[in-house]
């Protein structure tokens, strides 16, 4: 089973570098090394879709609202990393299951030598 609640991607765009990314929602983007990157986001609202473009300098970061195609356009050498949160599903399971395990090993430690059925 994953156990990571977040998903990194560092990234290395070259001047004048465009690349193409699928991200979900609340992903965040930051600028870690080099120049400036523009990230143009498409926002899908049927037939009045519209893409926002914003620039990220190393040490600034931009929240994706709604994820999907993401576009990024480096003006010289350039690093970013994309920060995505899992679906709030598979953060719910892996809550679940952390806490069942603390609480198994509570009952255990707490049961008098208990270890169940011989």
């Amino acid at each position: 089973m994953d156990t990571e609640i977040e998903r990194t991607r560092d990234i290395s765009l070259a001047g004048g570098e465009t690349r193409m990314l699928f991200v979900r929602a609340n992903s965040t983007i930051v600028g870690v090394h080099g120049s400036r990157v523009m990230v143009q986001e498409w926002v899908p609202l049927g037939d009045a879709s519209f893409s926002i473009r914003m620039p990220v300098a190393p040490g600034q970061t931009y929240s994706m609202a709604y994820g999907g195609r993401v576009l990024l356009c480096a003006d010289g050498p350039a690093r970013v990393r994309v920060l995505e949160q899992s679906a709030w599903f598979a953060r719910m399971v892996l809550s679940l299951f952390t806490h069942s395990r603390a609480a198994i090993a509570w009952v255990r430690r707490h049961s008098g030598g208990l270890s169940g059925p011989a």
